[in-house]
């Protein structure tokens, strides 16, 4: 299974993107990059959007992305928990910050359409399987399993310290994981106030990921990058960065 890394950090710079993964060229897992990265025809071939939360750093592309499909005349479908739905309803697709296209081009034929989930959800997209999972960062925050067969890959997008959430992937089988890690430890203050992990939380979190083949590390902070690739070397992790492109 193929995933494209179209970005991966915690926070724009000229040389950051927000997250976005791309997954065999079909389902954007968040949409904070997509239009800044992939040429229009590119972004014309995503079959769905899955939005982990609403926070503005992973949902800020999907209004230009909307407006691209809708001028091509394609629709598009984004799946998402009620209340990120309801967030972007109403302070983003509400006709003052952006056109509603969830009547556009009209109430029963829309260019936007949006999708509940709920947690332990699953749904199926051709080949593929969605699970839908519970992280721990704002309310409304979902994690998502994309399964091809018997590859799997889960992207926990933001989260914070967890008891259970590792265990339940390894025992769904999950092998490949994306998770966050956006500050040094210096900062375990303030990325526990914010529901993220700092390098101190993940070094205790890491503790509980036995049985995972690949860790991936994703939403670490610009200013404070290089100091967390120091404070995470030696442990059995990569950190993403904008372009990469791997499989599992």
């Amino acid at each position: 299974m193929k995933i494209e890394v179209l970005g991966c950090s915690g926070g724009k710079t000229k040389d950051a993107n927000l997250p976005s993964f791309l997954i065999e060229n079909k389902f954007l897992f968040d949409c904070g990059s997509v239009c800044s990265v992939l040429p229009l025809e590119r972004q014309l071939e995503i079959d769905s959007v899955f939005l982990s939360h609403s926070h503005f750093d992973h949902v800020c592309d999907l209004p230009f992305l909307v407006d691209n499909f809708s001028i091509a005349g394609k629709k598009l479908k984004v799946y998402a928990s009620q209340e990120t739905i309801t967030t972007l309803k109403e302070y983003v697709f509400n006709g003052k910050i952006w056109p509603d296209f969830t009547e556009i081009p009209d109430a029963e034929s829309p260019s936007l359409k949006f999708v509940k989930v709920n947690l332990g959800e699953s749904i199926l997209l051709g080949e593929y399987k969605i699970d839908f999972f519970r992280v721990f960062h704002t309310k409304g925050s979902i994690g998502f399993i994309v399964w091809k067969g018997e590859k799997s890959i889960a992207y926990t997008a933001d989260t914070y310290r967890s008891d259970g959430l590792w265990r339940d992937l390894v025992n769904l089988g999950v092998k490949s994981v994306i998770t966050e890690c956006s500050f040094p430890e210096e900062r375990k203050d303030l990325s526990k106030i914010s529901n993220h992990l700092s390098t101190h939380d993940f070094r205790e979190e890491i503790k509980k990921m036995n049985g995972f083949e690949n860790i991936f590390v994703f939403h670490t902070k610009p200013h404070y990058r290089k100091k967390i690739e120091e404070e995470l070397k030696g442990l059995n992790v990569k950190i993403l960065k904008d372009g990469d492109v791997f499989e599992v």
